[in-house]
């Protein structure tokens, strides 16, 4: 890792071993450690789900957060240093950053071999099973390998908290259900067909596909009593 990233690390480990009691982590060894990777999160935790991949993951992730976040120079200062990657919502108004940076700059990211980690759902969510997807990543995951990328792995990250209000609470994090795009695009795309990210039914493919591999990731139980008696079993 780079010195800067290095920091990042420790800072955050600092900050995990104060918020929470413990925090479990399973991935096959080395899982994260190099080439491009898109990693699809679930994201039940708010501002502590990026500290929680940072700390469990084997190299810091470049994250693509909304862009409201940069209006404010403590937050900016921060979402630069780590090398964050701005995404504009239509209800965030006036917020000035088109998405053809953020793809652009995404795509520049895992050419270079980079961890990029995002939150598909696009809302932190309270319920006991993950959202329905958006098709950002999907379309993320195919303009990158029309532009160049190769060797792209999609995989998933869910975040599991016995407790997210409560302090000092434990945290599991399960990482894996990789998809290489290059060996398995044509379980996405009819032969003849397009593997644009304009191409509404390969991003609709893929998208489903992502959304099944998180779900076997993250918590996702049908409700809230069914979640509590599985955790105390």
């Amino acid at each position: 890792m780079s010195r800067s990233d290095r920091i990042i690390r420790k800072i955050v480990s600092w900050a995990m071993g104060a918020i929470y009691r413990r925090v479990e982590v399973r991935q096959p060894e080395g899982f994260t450690t190099r080439g491009p990777q898109l990693a699809n999160a679930s994201h039940f935790g708010g501002f502590s789900d990026p500290l929680v991949l940072v700390h469990a993951m084997d190299r810091v992730p470049r994250f693509i957060a909304r862009d409201v976040i940069w209006r404010f120079a403590p937050a900016r200062w921060v979402m630069n240093w780590v090398g964050a990657i701005p995404v504009h919502k239509p209800e965030d108004k006036g917020a000035g950053t088109t998405n053809d940076q953020m793809f652009s700059s995404t795509y520049a990211a895992l050419q270079e071999g980079e961890l990029v980690a995002i939150f598909p759902e696009g809302i932190t969510v309270d319920t006991p099973q993950i959202a329905s997807i958006k098709t950002g990543s999907a379309r993320i995951a195919l303009g990158a390998r029309a532009s160049g990328v190769e060797g792209l792995t999609l995989i998933s990250a869910g975040i599991h908290y016995t407790n997210k209000a409560a302090l000092r609470s434990e945290v599991f994090v399960d990482i894996g259900w990789p998809i290489d795009l290059d060996a398995s695009i044509d379980d996405f795309v009819p032969e003849g067909a397009s593997d644009a990210p304009s191409d509404h039914a390969a991003v609709n493919a893929l998208t489903h596909t992502m959304e099944a591999n998180l779900r076997r990731a993250a918590p996702n139980f049908e409700d809230w009593s069914t979640a509590h008696s599985l955790a105390a079993a």
